[in-house]
């Protein structure tokens, strides 16, 4: 018996070096999963037909995206000031249930994000940061938080997910994810 424990911690010791401390923790392809939810929320509240002005500028708007049950509420600030378009704001999840992954999600995603010339997932830069409690698959807390340079480059990548921080690999993921969400950004 005594040896079979040995076996087996070495084994296991083997193993967490192989696979880190994420070896019973959530993988990259999860995570992804839980943060492309996230994004179908924020793009579900923006149905222009929801859209609501708050208040208008000569080159500013606040506004309002909800999406049919309220359960995402996106508030934006939209204003161009010497060739930079701004957009920021937040988006409010109350019991938004994403079809696409079974995730029941509350929390909110932040962003602030600047686009010099040309409105395109290319020429934009900034940050955003999201906050959430998920059910309905392997995700239950996730955070995140990411910077992108002037030059389109990552500056900042930070992810926890289940209480525990995530060094994910796959930056081109994180930009294709960033340019999901800018191109639903209305302008």
């Amino acid at each position: 018996m005594k040896k079979y424990l040995i076996y087996f911690a070495v084994i296991s010791l083997l193993a967490f070096g192989f696979f880190g401390c994420r070896f019973y923790g959530p993988s990259d392809k999860e995570v992804f999963k839980a943060m492309e939810a996230v994004m179908r929320g924020f793009e579900s509240s923006m149905n222009q037909e929801t859209l609501e002005i708050d208040n208008a500028y000569a080159n500013a708007v606040d506004a309002v995206f909800r999406n049919e049950d309220d359960s995402v509420v996106t508030n934006m600030t939209v204003f161009m000031n010497e060739g930079v378009f701004h957009v920021y704001g937040n988006c409010i999840f109350s019991d938004y249930q994403d079809a696409s992954s079974d995730y029941l999600m509350n929390g909110e995603l932040v962003y602030n994000i600047k686009y010099r010339g040309r409105s395109n997932a290319e020429a934009g830069f900034g940050e955003m940061s999201c906050a959430a409690e998920l059910s309905g698959g392997k995700i239950e807390t996730l955070e995140f938080s990411f910077k992108i340079d002037e030059g389109g480059r990552i500056e900042e990548f930070l992810v926890s997910a289940n209480e525990t921080d995530i060094e994910i690999k796959k930056e081109k993921n994180l930009y294709e994810l960033f340019k999901q969400w800018s191109q639903t950004v209305p302008g």
